[in-house]
């Protein structure tokens, strides 16, 4: 077989793997489950030189008379340190990482392709770099953090000419707020066929914990008494707490659970924590064709008569259009679109919303649904959350 046919077959083989494989793995946030799709993430080996194009172990062609398979190799290419760690970062918050390439043979050894597993991570541009016999270069990757707590995992991928297996980088992070709970959802979900939630899977406990050891208060769970297992009380905060829940505590008027319990604090930081739910009574009822990037709206904490500039992504913003109006049930939040631009590389729309509390709206937590009206007609319903205290 020539080389350059090599080349091509090898090239396209991969590339379309990697379009099969994309995808992004949590620790359950809700990420997937969310947009209420089979988007779930698909679980990627975090081991180097793991075999993924098998049609790779069977292309061959006639050259003379004689059939040549293309053999199965790995580079030898060393990753230093061996999982790039991103630490612990905050919801939205993008982050920088690197890792070494380290060319451990006598050969120059030459990158074809990068590519990450998933749309949140973006490499720097190393196709085409020539690594030195035992010389090494850095690979630089940043996360752009999703909107909810948890581990992101991902994989970014070397490909290096001349070898048929793929070197596989695994990459982290931990999404927190300054206030970390664990665990972070709750699995109200059946694991097996049956379909039965018991009730232990409808109550547990929270450990609700400062990340730089700071004493602080907790006001309510979804506006209610916390049920404090271990901790502080009001004279004697601590850093670290235990706390009760139960489900159908927050069965709602119109018999479903709320998409998120949430965890209101005395923090100026993290004055409100969000644990998704995951049961098929919290499940939202989704518009295939309004994509979000967060199915939620965290406003904080606010005085009555205060404001709040709140940016709300959408995707495919072409089909969708702009987001026209929102609108707020319940009188306690009004909502004003203030302007919105769209990125023309990625078709994403982001418009900053400007909500205000109403004047007079007594002290306490709420929980409210909003409508989101797009200029194609589109409805997506979400639950917004805001902390109303006079002093913010």
């Amino acid at each position: 077989m020539h080389t350059v046919t090599i080349q091509v077959l090898f090239r396209t083989s991969f590339l379309s793997l990697l379009a099969f494989f994309a995808g992004c793995t949590d620790s359950g946030s809700g990420t997937g489950t969310e947009a209420g799709s089979s988007q779930a993430s698909t679980s990627e080996s975090s081991s180097a030189g793991t075999t993924i194009a098998s049609p790779l172990a069977t292309s061959s062609a006639e050259a003379g008379g004689q059939l040549q398979v293309v053999a199965q190799t790995q580079p030898p290419v060393r990753v230093n340190p061996s999982v790039l760690n991103w630490g612990v970062i905050g919801p939205n918050q993008p982050v920088t990482g690197s890792v070494m390439l380290q060319n451990v043979s006598n050969e120059p050894q030459t990158i074809v392709l990068v590519q990450p597993s998933c749309k949140c991570t973006t490499t720097d541009g190393l196709a085409g770099t020539v690594i030195p016999p035992k010389g090494q270069v850095k690979l630089e990757a940043t996360l752009d953090a999703q909107p909810n707590a948890g581990t992101r995992n991902t994989v970014i991928r070397v490909l290096f000419e001349g070898y048929s297996k793929v070197l596989n980088i695994t990459a982290k992070a931990e999404v927190t707020r300054p206030v970390k709970v664990d665990p972070h959802y709750i699995n109200a979900i059946s694991n097996d066929d049956s379909g039965v939630v018991t009730k232990d899977m409808l109550s547990g406990t929270f450990n609700v914990k400062s990340l730089d050891e700071s004493p602080f208060r907790i006001l309510s769970v979804q506006g209610m008494e916390p049920d404090i297992v271990r901790g502080g009380d009001a004279e004697a905060p601590t850093n670290d707490y235990v706390l009760a829940f139960d489900l159908d505590r927050h069965l709602q008027a119109n018999g479903r659970y709320p998409r998120f319990l949430v965890i209101e604090t005395d923090r100026s930081d993290a004055p409100l924590i969000e644990v998704l739910v995951r049961h098929k009574l919290s499940t939202p009822t989704l518009n295939r064709n309004f994509k979000l990037t967060n199915y939620k709206a965290n406003l904080g904490r606010l005085a009555p008569g205060g404001s709040i500039m709140h940016a709300i992504g959408i995707h495919e913003a072409t089909t969708v259009g702009e987001l026209v109006q929102v609108i707020c049930e319940g009188g306690i939040l009004n909502a004003q679109v203030i302007d919105q631009s769209v990125d023309a590389e990625t078709d994403d729309l982001t418009a900053n919303v400007r909500f205000t509390v109403s004047e007079g709206t007594p002290e306490g937590f709420y929980y409210l649904p909003i409508q989101l009206y797009s200029s194609s007609q589109s409805v997506m319903e979400i639950p917004a959350f805001v902390s109303v205290r006079n002093t913010p």
